[in-house]
């Protein structure tokens, strides 16, 4: 059986997290409370909670180390506290900022040329009532911007494009 332990932060809470592949699905234990949570059969990201006896309809999108789910309504992002050497690769690398729900853009600080800074918002989105301020990941150019305010947007949507400050320079010089 193949066991992955993380440790996550929800908001103010640190959960411990373990998750065991078994056939068909993944079994989920958060804090010593089993759930097994099965794929859908959809590409969207949909998948079943089942907690005792319910099945819970509850979709996933993954953005660096953050884990948006939306479930009930409600959209919670969900951190690795410690996240992997992979993830913290990954998000450094990733110049694609994009939509974590569908949604309308309400909120574009930036132009193509502007430099930002990691952590800096580049674009906020609103869906479910609910304002989801997109920040650069790492020191940037924004080469291109795929949203204007008040577009609305779909999941996983590409909406600002960033080249490294590193690779900025060299492509000037």
């Amino acid at each position: 059986m193949n066991e992955r332990p993380l440790d996550l932060r929800l908001g103010a809470w640190n959960l411990r997290v373990i998750l065991r592949k078994e056939e068909g699905a993944e079994r989920v234990e958060v804090d010593g409370v089993s759930m097994v949570l099965r794929d859908a059969g959809r590409r969207d990201g949909r998948w079943l909670l089942e907690i005792e006896g319910q099945r819970i309809p509850v979709r996933f999108l993954r953005q660096g180390d953050t884990v948006w789910v939306q479930t009930g309504g409600r959209i919670y992002p969900v951190r690795m506290r410690v996240p992997t050497e992979a993830a913290q690769e990954n998000q450094r690398r990733d110049p694609l900022i994009r939509s974590p729900m569908t949604g309308k853009v309400i909120r574009v600080p930036v132009r193509p040329g502007d430099r930002v800074e990691e952590g800096e918002v580049v674009v906020t989105v609103e869906a479910m009532k609910m304002e989801y301020h997109l920040e650069a990941p790492f020191d940037a150019v924004v080469e291109e911007v795929h949203a204007r305010e008040g577009d609305l947007v779909d999941q996983d949507q590409v909406l600002v494009r960033l080249r490294p400050v590193k690779e900025a320079h060299e492509a000037t010089d």
